[in-house]
C-alpha cells in the first residue's frame, strides 16, 4: 500500500508558517499539493471560490504547490475571476520539511479529480500527506472511487462529484460558517498515522 513518510509529514505549528507566508491567523486556507492538470481539474474550484466571495465569505485562500501543464491556465483564470488575492501559487516545494509546514498551516487539503473512471482505483500520495499533517480533505471524485470511499469510511472530510461546483460551494460555505466542524475530522485524520505510515507497511512487506 501507498502512504506518507509520517516522520516528515506531521502536524507542525500553524502560526509560524502563516506569519512566514503573510497570511492572517483567522484566514481559512485550502491547500493543494501535486500535479496541476491532467488528473486534476481546477476550473470548478475557482468558480466555487468566486461564488463564495460573491456571498461575502472572503476570508479564504487557496495555496497551490506543484507544477503541470495547467499552471498558467489556473493563474490566468484566477485573474479573470478577480481571485488574485485569493489564489496563491507557491511553485514547486522540493523541501519536504517546508512542504509539511505549509500543509500544516492549512485548514483543508483539496483533491479535485477529473471524472475519468480509469483513476477510480488509485489513492494519490497527496491524500496520505494531507492526513499525516492533520488536514481534513475535500475530495472531488466519482462517488464509488477508492478515494471517495476512503474519505467516507474514515470520516476525514467531504466528498463531491467531479466538476460539481455547487457541492463544493455548499461544503465551503458550511465550513466557513462553522469551522468547529473540522475538529473531529482533524482528529480522525491524525488517528490514521499508523495506517498511512509508508515505512511501517514497507517493513511488513519485507518481513
Amino acid at each position: 500500500p501507498n502512504g506518507a513518510e509520517v516522520e516528515k509529514f506531521k502536524l507542525l505549528p500553524k502560526i509560524e508558517t502563516r506569519k512566514y507566508l503573510g497570511i492572517d491567523h483567522d484566514m481559512f486556507i485550502l491547500v493543494y499539493s501535486g500535479l496541476v492538470g491532467i488528473y486534476y481539474k481546477f476550473e470548478p474550484v475557482l468558480q466555487a471560490l468566486r461564488e463564495i466571495k460573491r456571498r461575502g465569505l472572503d476570508k479564504i485562500k487557496l495555496l497551490i504547490m506543484g507544477t503541470g501543464p495547467d499552471v498558467k491556465k489556473v493563474i490566468t483564470m484566477a485573474k479573470e475571476l478577480n481571485l488574485e488575492d485569493c489564489v496563491i501559487y507557491l511553485g514547486v516545494i522540493r523541501n519536504v520539511n517546508r512542504l509539511a509546514a505549509i500543509l500544516s498551516a492549512g485548514d483543508v487539503g483539496l483533491i479535485p479529480r477529473i471524472s475519468e473512471p480509469i483513476f477510480d482505483s488509485a489513492l494519490p500520495a497527496k491524500l496520505y500527506e494531507y492526513l499525516a499533517c492533520g488536514l481534513p480533505v475535500i475530495v472531488m471524485a466519482n462517488p464509488k472511487s477508492e478515494l471517495a470511499t476512503f474519505v467516507r469510511k474514515y470520516n476525514v472530510g467531504f466528498t463531491c462529484n467531479p466538476n460539481d461546483k455547487e457541492c463544493l460551494v455548499k461544503v465551503l460555505e458550511k465550513i466557513l460558517k462553522d469551522k468547529d466542524i473540522l475538529g473531529k475530522l482533524r482528529e480522525n485524520a491524525l488517528g490514521l498515522r499508523k495506517l498511512i505510515d509508508r515505512r511501517y507497511h514497507a517493513e511488513r512487506l519485507y518481513m
